[in-house]
């Protein structure tokens, strides 16, 4: 309606409120992009993920065929254990578990000892450095 009425009447206050209206669509424009932009970051980041997760499940697939046909090699379950080891920080808890229960069925070392360590020894520092800052 604004830009309907400033365009029958050519007087200041008209052109004020198109500019006015002009400035609030490109603001929202630019909102909107900003947001459509992180959302597009975010569905980039979790498709990653998710292709890693299905990677790292095929990986197991394979080897499990593998055992079936009394054709698995230590050194593939090796593979799969540093491949699961390089995915830690970035697959799913559920998932992990999963990639755990099979990969151990397979005979493989699971890393959750080394994630629990990391864990532990992070408590332990943090617990350490508040207990070394109140006695300060």
């Amino acid at each position: 309606n604004v830009l309907r009425l400033a365009s029958l009447s050519s007087t200041a206050q008209s052109r004020r409120a198109v500019a006015a209206r002009t400035v609030a669509l490109r603001t929202e424009c630019g909102t909107l992009l900003d947001k459509k932009t992180e959302i597009a970051q975010l569905h980039q980041e979790r498709r990653e993920e998710f292709r890693r997760e299905t990677m790292l499940f095929e990986a197991l697939e394979y080897l499990e065929l593998c055992q079936l046909r009394s054709q698995l090699l230590p050194a593939q379950v090796q593979s799969a254990v540093l491949m699961l080891k390089s995915s830690l920080e970035s697959v799913p808890s559920d998932a992990l578990e999963r990639l755990r229960l099979r990969l151990s069925a397979l005979g493989g070392k699971l890393p959750r000892e080394e994630r629990e360590d990391e864990r532990r020894h992070n408590d332990y520092n943090d617990d350490n450095s508040s207990s070394r800052s109140s006695n300060n």
